[in-house]
């Protein structure tokens, strides 16, 4: 049920759409471009592949499939989609598969390239 207007963990709503909306603003910063990614998804994929939620097309070390930025209630967690070039957070290797959350200013590396992490 709902506790401080908040969702407890493992007691969430069912029937939500992914990809429905989140209410807060949530973004990546990619610190070579210096450009804004935002997460405007409940399941938000990053990777070199087209299909992606976020695209990137300069970088051979990140995976086509990378990573993915899920959104559960008022958490957020980034999965490792068993990525070649790896993802940590913090500097710390993310196990693929296993969510780690996330809070606003940490780092983000795909591979060898850094985001920050901001929620508003």
């Amino acid at each position: 049920g709902l506790l401080n207007g908040e969702w407890n963990d493992g007691d969430q709503p069912g029937g939500c759409m992914p990809g429905a909306a989140i209410s807060r603003y949530v973004s990546l910063t990619r610190e070579k471009t210096n450009e804004t990614v935002e997460i405007e998804r409940t399941m938000f994929r990053i990777g070199r592949s087209q299909s992606m939620d976020y695209t990137i097309r300069d970088n051979g070390k990140i995976s086509r499939n990378h990573v993915e930025i899920i959104t559960r209630g008022s958490r957020i967690f980034a999965v490792d989609l068993k990525s070649t070039g790896g993802t940590y957070l913090n500097g710390r290797l993310l196990y693929p598969d296993v969510e780690e959350e996330l809070h606003d200013g940490d780092c983000l590396r795909l591979a060898n390239e850094n985001f920050v992490f901001h929620i508003k």
